[in-house]
């Protein structure tokens, strides 16, 4: 029997992992590669593992405004709360998976001129004391006269966690497209005259997980659901139409 075509969508997973029809044919489809896009190499659709590797956080990115009628303040790192003029946390994962929170401290460097420090609790840091943060990235984030962001500086990056994860690990800090950057500013943090928040964040990263279900969208794509929220498509069925 060479290559056929059907209405029936009654499908299931063999015991090897193949999607067969009930007749036991395989189903044939475009299959994704390792990052989830669909590819034009056909193929048996087939569930490979059913676990995901750990992938460590490379980037994050901040959508923010940093209050403009801010004071000048000096940073002591050993009082990092009380002595700088914002800060936020969130959650990054190092090589292994293990989920660490960073915070991010801001600092009024001058008008228009804030220094930026990611800092992590020393239980998480190789060689750090617990309660005590710890530096792993400094920058300077530099606005124009209009607030909006001119140019980006990092100094210095290098998250060493702990407890088996990798060392040096670098984290991309991104505010949005700055001026430099070829951007227009109105899409990037801001430091206008209002009270600094966070509209949202997101970094990339995850632990490692386990498949939790699959489902087909209209377009016959296939993907796969992890215990960890992530979603990963598998393959498209090859449809005929």
């Amino acid at each position: 029997f060479g290559d056929g075509f059907t209405r029936d969508g009654s499908m299931h997973f063999n015991k090897v992992g193949e999607l067969v029809n009930p007749d036991g044919y395989q189903i044939i489809g475009f299959k994704a590669d390792e990052n989830g896009r669909i590819t034009n190499k056909e193929g048996p659709i087939k569930l490979g593992s059913t676990t995901i590797p750990a992938e460590a956080t490379k980037s994050a990115e901040f959508n923010m405004n940093i209050d403009s009628r801010a004071e000048v303040k000096e940073f002591d790192p050993l009082r990092p709360d009380e002595t700088s003029n914002f800060s936020h946390s969130i959650t990054v994962y190092d090589n292994v998976g293990t989920a660490r929170l960073v915070t991010m401290y801001y600092n009024k460097a001058a008008n228009n001129n804030w220094t930026y420090r990611a800092m992590a609790d020393g239980k998480d840091i190789e060689g750090g004391v617990e309660g005590q943060m710890v530096e792993q990235a400094q920058g300077s984030l530099i606005f124009n006269d209009k607030g909006k962001l001119q140019e980006e500086v990092e100094s210095s990056n290098s998250f060493n966690f702990n407890k088996g994860a990798a060392p040096g690990q670098q984290i991309k800090f991104s505010w949005g497209e700055s001026i430099t950057e070829g951007g227009s500013g109105l899409d990037a943090m801001t430091q206008y005259g209002s009270n600094s928040n966070v509209a949202r964040h997101n970094q990339d990263g995850h632990s490692a997980a386990t498949l939790t279900s699959m489902s087909f969208n209209d377009d016959g794509v296939l993907t796969a659901v992890y215990d960890n929220g992530v979603s990963r498509d598998i393959s498209q069925i090859a449809l005929a139409k």
